[in-house]
């Protein structure tokens, strides 16, 4: 799964056993923090999908999109 710029993506990967692994990978280290803050929050509990993009421009400016 590609990265955009200036973005990071989370995705959850649900296994047969029910476990649920989650990737979070920024485009840079900024990015990355920005998305462990959102996940963190519980800003990413509204998006209804298994993937999500988060931008921003600080760690108090994030921006949550499903994909």
């Amino acid at each position: 799964s590609h990265v955009p710029e200036n973005k990071a993506v989370v995705k959850a990967f649900e296994h047969d056993n029910g476990n649920v692994a989650i990737l979070v990978a920024g485009f840079s280290a900024k990015d990355t923090r920005r998305a462990t803050v959102a996940l963190a929050s519980g800003r990413l509990a509204d998006v209804n999908s298994d993937e999500a993009h988060v931008s921003g421009t600080s760690l108090s400016d994030i921006r949550v999109n499903a994909v």
